[in-house]
């Protein structure tokens, strides 16, 4: 079951009146992904946490901090979910809910380290905060960015 199917099933309950789901990614915190393919890669990936952790806490603009266990991005037809992402990679909490209109996305498309490709998606408020995430881009996982990617160019800016 792709991500997005899921989001609709495990999540439904955050859903307004005739929304629903249109595209749904798993991201972390930006430099998680080099070392998610090392088998010594644990200790790198809480360092990029611990980094990026850091970093949110000194800036006042950053919109939230990214958890250990990184989000899960729902997109649905209105608005921008997301939510905190159990270790399986199923929604738990909803964190923020934003209308699409109010979240402009910038990508740096992907990027090769030493263990695997990933993308850096760069999420705006119109207030100017702001959010960098991770999106692991190696082998299949290509196509669920790609379809994310797809689901935001098609959707609406207004309400």
């Amino acid at each position: 079951m792709n991500l997005t199917k899921r989001m609709q099933k495990r999540a439904a309950h955050v859903l307004e009146p005739g929304e629903h789901y249109v595209g749904a990614l798993s991201v972390g915190p930006p430099g998680a992904t080099a070392y998610s393919a090392n088998p010594g890669g644990a200790m790198g990936a809480v360092g990029a946490f611990a980094r990026a952790a850091e970093e949110a806490a000194a800036d006042p603009g950053v919109w939230l901090d990214v958890p250990m266990e990184g989000f899960i991005l729902g997109l649905t037809n209105r608005r921008l979910l997301i939510f905190d992402q159990s270790f399986l990679g199923l929604p738990q909490e909803l964190l923020v809910e934003a209308p699409r209109a109010n979240i402009h996305l910038e990508i740096d498309h992907t990027k090769a380290g030493p263990f695997g490709r990933a993308r850096t998606y760069h999420l705006r408020t119109d207030q100017g905060q702001y959010v960098s995430v991770e999106a692991n881009t190696s082998g299949p996982a290509a196509k669920r960015a790609d379809r994310f990617e797809a689901a935001w160019a098609a959707t609406p800016e207004g309400p």
